[in-house]
């Protein structure tokens, strides 16, 4: 099973692109980082926001599917973030399940491959696919 399949609503993503995008060559808008507000949760969230594309037709193409892809990582824990900048260009999202003894459950390690601008790996809980969006906005630098 692919890690992304955990992801809550990931379906919507492959229905918007007919697969699970790389996320090469997307960009980074915003990242968000909050605090809990749950006092049985002491855990902060994390919602970073996508410029993203199809990589598999020409940037005039009607069907390229610019989006604007919102997703939120819960139960952040060991996160390192270095490079925002104006565009943030990733290399890729990595999702990685695995076994946290210390805290005796399953979780993601996620990787934001930098490009250029922000890169960011980090350990969480849960992930959930906010929203998919199309739009017309230009993605910067995208081929």
């Amino acid at each position: 099973m692919d890690s992304y399949t955990a992801i809550r609503n990931h379906e919507a993503l492959v229905r918007f692109f007919g697969k699970w995008p790389s996320f090469d060559d997307f960009e980074v808008v915003s990242m968000l980082l909050k605090r809990s507000e749950d006092d049985e949760e002491f855990w902060p969230t994390l919602t970073v926001t996508f410029l993203g594309f199809r990589h598999d037709v020409p940037v005039e193409s009607p069907v390229r599917n610019n989006c604007i892809v919102v997703l939120r990582f819960g139960g952040l824990e060991n996160m390192a973030v270095n490079g925002f900048n104006h565009q943030n260009a990733i290399n890729g999202l990595v999702i990685k399940a695995n076994w946290s003894e210390r805290r005796k459950r399953d979780m993601f390690t996620v990787d934001l491959i930098q490009g250029f601008g922000v890169g960011a790996k980090f350990d969480c809980v849960e992930i959930d696919l906010v929203s998919v969006t199309q739009t017309t906005h230009k993605i910067r630098g995208s081929h």
